[in-house]
């Protein structure tokens, strides 16, 4: 079966009976990691995520986002960020600005990050939503 093909499967079983997959799997605050892999790609470290490796790729100014705070914090090519639903102290926001059957696209907002990052439905899996609004800090 092809990645493409088992994509498809994965996302017919989820429409079809989204009781059995878990979502909102982390909660509303949790950290999360995500690596550079050695082709300059970024993935989201997710151990249980029960989809394909390449659902969890970084794309569409997520990158980019994650190449800024790569280098602005020496992350070494992996990137730990602290996620919340709530506020926090110094935090960054990401403030959904569309949505549609495969993301949503956030204004990402922090100290040294301006720009837009299109989130796919992994973050909706992740927080059982595409939530209007992410805070976010560098761990």
């Amino acid at each position: 079966m092809t990645n493409l093909l088992k994509d498809s499967y994965y996302l017919l079983l989820c429409h079809l009976f989204p009781s059995k997959i878990k979502s909102g799997a982390y909660g509303s605050e949790f950290t999360m990691g995500f690596r550079l892999e050695k082709d300059g790609r970024w993935y989201a470290d997710i151990p249980h995520w029960p989809g394909m490796k390449a659902q969890l790729e970084m794309v569409a100014g997520a990158d980019d986002m994650l190449d800024t705070f790569n280098k602005a914090y020496n992350a070494n090519g992996y990137v730990k960020m602290h996620v919340s639903l709530s506020p926090f102290e110094n935090c960054g926001v990401m403030t959904k600005t569309e949505q549609t059957d495969s993301g949503a696209t956030y204004q990402v907002k922090s100290k040294i990050y301006n720009k837009t990052a299109w989130l796919c439905n992994v973050a909706k899996w992740v927080f059982g939503q595409h939530p209007d609004t992410i805070y976010f800090s560098m761990e």
